[in-house]
């Protein structure tokens, strides 16, 4: 993890005494970090469709709390209304909150992850792309 920002969670009595609040609030915690490297590759091409499904194994380092992953693709032709992220392991202990889209970008995204654990947990992110070609020559 690069540069993790860990910020405590706001406390429940704040809304009831603003004074308290604006000493000892603070916002909720927050921990981002960069995408792996990708562990496999695997893509399937369509010829026919110009379009290829490529399937990303990696290994997310990720801690307790709210983790903020993002990942972008600039210069590539994906599909931005077809990516997938898929948690592989510990799902019971990490979970995909959300996704989100920065404004005035159509080349990045954000997971919004929570984790009971911190460590390292397998994931697997989907995509479709065009642009790629297969052709076999037997001879």
């Amino acid at each position: 993890i690069e540069n993790p920002q860990i910020i405590p969670e706001a406390p429940k009595e704040s809304v009831l005494h603003p004074l308290r609040a604006y000493q000892a609030w603070s916002p909720p915690m927050w921990t981002s970090s960069t995408i792996p490297r990708r562990g496999s590759t695997q893509p399937t091409i369509y010829n026919s469709a110009d379009s290829t499904m490529v399937r990303e194994q990696r290994l997310l380092t990720v801690q307790k709390g709210i983790n903020r992953i993002p990942f972008s693709w600039a210069n590539t032709l994906i599909d931005p209304t077809r990516i997938d992220f898929r948690i592989l392991d510990d799902i019971e202990k990490v979970d995909l909150l959300d996704t989100t889209f920065p404004s005035g970008r159509n080349d990045a995204l954000q997971w919004n992850i929570r984790s009971a654990i911190s460590g390292k947990v397998p994931v697997e992110i989907r995509y479709f792309t065009s642009g790629i070609t297969w052709k076999a020559d037997y001879v």
